[in-house]
């Protein structure tokens, strides 16, 4: 996607998230919603996961032309008995050129979300070289689709997808929110999933790692709101990410016919990376600043069927 079309989906995201937020913020601002997107988050310092590739990666450019200096952080290895894989080092390097190219700071770290020693030294890296920690995107994420009666003595699609999905975004909070709340402000943005809300006949694990994600998430804001420190969730249906591999372009147009028709009541099919950042940039930013412990769904009204 270019980056007049990046900046028109950041924008139109963020705007419509923004509008609901208007009428709170009259009382102490003056900036119209659409004046809200440009440089809401100037000064502020981001780090993302699973920032090589994909959703991570859409994130990482639409904070910094938000003006936030980002950290990019990704595995860039395969993982064990996962048969699809990994963004590589070069994919994380490209992220960073193209943030660079926006004039803002970025680094670039490899580590694993499940190590937990590993992400506290991509905390205080980040912090010892673009300063204190402003923003955290949890987004690192994989998913293997399983079947519990079929293939039910197959462990690693359990194993691996839980590891990651669950404990390392618990790792990743784990190793940002005590600095957070020493300072006492910030803001997370997690990324779930619609099938985080409801559930899945393809993928049962990947959907109980991002119904546990939202409960950590709730859970997370329940004990860091009193320390100034908001925590949220994304929630994004079907996105043209590569998660489960490349996509053909018979396979796209498969998906698409799926999503259009069948999952969402709007008149498109997958969604790309880039209509997910307005709902993060909005959440990350002080538009958002009484929100916490909720879950934003960019679904195309796949949401409408949840049951509560």
């Amino acid at each position: 996607m270019s980056s007049i079309n990046r900046r028109d989906a950041l924008r139109a995201g963020m705007v419509g998230l923004a509008g609901a937020a208007a009428a709170g913020l009259s009382a102490t601002s003056s900036s119209s919603a659409p004046e809200m997107v440009d440089q809401v988050l100037a000064g502020r310092v981001a780090l993302i996961t699973g920032a090589a590739r994909g959703i991570g990666r859409a994130i990482a450019l639409a904070m910094a032309e938000a003006g936030a200096d980002v950290a990019c952080l990704d595995i860039c290895q395969d993982i064990k008995n996962h048969p699809f894989p990994m963004a590589s080092s070069s994919d994380l390097r490209e992220t960073i050129r193209q943030v660079k190219a926006t004039g803002q700071r970025a680094i670039a770290i490899e580590a694993d979300v499940r190590d937990y020693a590993a992400m506290k030294a991509a905390v205080a890296r980040t912090e010892r070289e673009l300063g204190p920690l402003d923003c955290l995107i949890g987004n690192a994420g994989i998913d293997k689709p399983t079947n519990i009666i079929d293939n039910a003595d197959d462990d690693a699609p359990w194993r691996n997808v839980m590891e990651v999905n669950v404990l390392g975004t618990a790792n990743t909070l784990r190793a940002a929110l005590p600095g957070m709340a020493s300072r006492g402000r910030g803001s997370i943005v997690l990324t779930a999933s619609t099938f985080g809300r409801s559930g899945s006949n393809v993928n049962p694990n990947y959907a109980a790692s991002k119904w546990a994600v939202v409960g950590l998430m709730k859970s997370a804001a329940l004990q860091a709101g009193p320390r100034g420190v908001r925590i949220n969730a994304v929630a994004p249906t079907g996105v043209a990410t590569g998660i489960n591999g490349p996509i053909s372009a018979a396979k796209r147009q498969e998906y698409d016919k799926f999503f259009n028709e069948q999952y969402h009541p709007m008149d498109v099919g997958m969604l790309e990376p880039e209509h997910i950042t307005g709902a993060v940039v909005f959440l990350a930013s002080d538009a958002a600043r009484y929100v916490t412990g909720t879950t934003v769904d960019v679904a195309a009204g796949a949401n409408a069927r949840y049951t509560g």
